[in-house]
């Protein structure tokens, strides 16, 4: 096999390596996990991501940025409130595990959250989103 620096496309053309993408692979993990299980909880269809982060061209982070997209916002929003917790729903921050790590304008952002009476979590796997999901919605996770 070759190496990821030898890789070309279909025309010889020399090929970057693949970036790896442990916050992207458990994100989706998530999602999958939370359309897996709509039926059973219709709730999940209103858990959505935040386009915030990645890689983008100049042109496409300029337009979203001009959309209203702010830097420090969570990944993933699931605006489901829970009266009985005082919380207004919970906000999730997908993070690589081992390498990521939350900014200081994430930090300022998550307080702020917090402060109005979201759940705030940050989870560095798929299933500790799960968990958190399950945990807010008092769901039996096994």
């Amino acid at each position: 096999m070759k190496s990821p620096s030898k890789r070309k496309n279909i025309f010889g053309a020399k090929m970057r390596p693949r970036r790896a993408t442990p916050e992207h692979d458990e994100q989706s993990a998530f999602i999958a996990w939370a359309r897996a299980v709509e039926g059973q909880h219709p709730e999940l269809r209103l858990l959505y991501a935040i386009p915030n982060g990645g890689f983008r061209s100049a042109k496409t982070a300029i337009a979203m940025k001009a959309e209203g997209v702010k830097r420090g916002i969570p990944d993933l929003h699931f605006p489901y409130p829970r009266k009985d917790k005082g919380q207004c729903g919970i906000w999730i921050e997908m993070k690589a595990a081992g390498t990521g790590r939350i900014s200081a304008i994430q930090k300022e952002v998550h307080e702020l959250l917090r402060g109005i009476g979201h759940l705030v979590v940050v989870a560095y796997t798929a299933t500790e989103a799960i968990q958190a999901i399950c945990d807010y919605m008092d769901w039996d996770n096994s």
